[in-house]
């Protein structure tokens, strides 16, 4: 498990570098030009992948067809689901990053995230609940509440 400690830096980064980069360029771009830039990017990337892919690593689309085909329609439903709640998530972000400071609405969402996260995994994923963790959850709250006032 340490091991994989490592990988905790670039989510890290990748969760905290971008907030100031949306306050940037939310001075010259609407939240959804950024989100549509942003994805045209992205899809570039795919492209080159899959290009890639076709040339030199066939199995590695065949592989991505079948987990496609095999995949219930409930599944994907979910996914497209997940889609657009990260496309309004992020539209609503940005307009948020343009107008508070970073350092007070990123513990706020951080915080409301994390309490909902143990809510659903407690109860539809039955995680475990100790009392370390009440405590803890109530620290982080007690946290947020000094960093608002």
């Amino acid at each position: 498990m340490h091991h994989l400690n490592i990988l905790y830096f670039p989510i890290i980064l990748g969760w905290t570098i971008p907030i100031f980069i949306y306050k940037i360029v939310s001075k010259h771009l609407s939240s959804l030009n950024i989100f549509i830039t942003q994805q045209l990017i992205v899809n570039v990337f795919l492209i080159f992948y899959f290009l890639y892919s076709y040339m030199y690593d066939k199995n590695t689309i065949t592989n991505f067809n079948k987990s496609i085909k095999n995949t219930p329609i409930s599944l994907m439903l979910g996914l497209v689901g997940i889609v657009i709640l990260a496309f309004a998530a992020r539209i609503c972000f940005i307009d948020l990053v343009k107008e508070y400071e970073a350092t007070t609405l990123i513990p706020n969402l951080r915080a409301g995230s994390t309490l909902l996260t143990i809510i659903i995994g407690y109860f539809l994923f039955k995680e475990q609940m100790s009392i370390f963790k009440l405590c803890g959850i109530i620290l982080i709250f007690g946290g947020i509440y000094l960093l608002n006032n």
